[in-house]
């Protein structure tokens, strides 16, 4: 979605400084690595309204992770170690914006 009256309506890429690479990134939301093996870390900063929930679904929808979401300017760790090896899709949601991430979980 894209509500143009929101400060939080857009996804980039980019790459964090010794980090690796990321799924995604721009002004308002930062998630890597991709592809995660045990843990995926989300950044959001503090000029973002953005969201309240984060909700992890499998490449079938079914709804296999559920968090509260924390404040903006603060990184997150997003444990996924008892997810399996596959494609998820990470939502973020509050009461105007919903967005959704593809994240790859593959360990070597």
């Amino acid at each position: 979605y894209d509500w143009a009256d929101s400060p939080c309506d857009t996804l980039g890429v980019d790459v964090p400084p010794g980090l690796g690479e990321p799924v995604s990134k721009n002004d308002t939301l930062l998630l890597w690595p991709n592809p995660a093996q045990d843990h995926a870390y989300i950044t959001v900063p503090d000029t973002c309204c953005f969201p309240n929930t984060l909700r992890v679904y499998s490449a079938t929808g079914a709804l296999v992770k559920e968090e509260a979401w924390l404040p903006p300017g603060e990184t997150y760790d997003l444990d996924v170690s008892l997810l399996a090896e596959a494609v998820y899709f990470l939502v973020f949601a509050n009461e105007k914006i919903t967005k959704t991430v593809k994240l790859v979980i593959a360990r070597r």
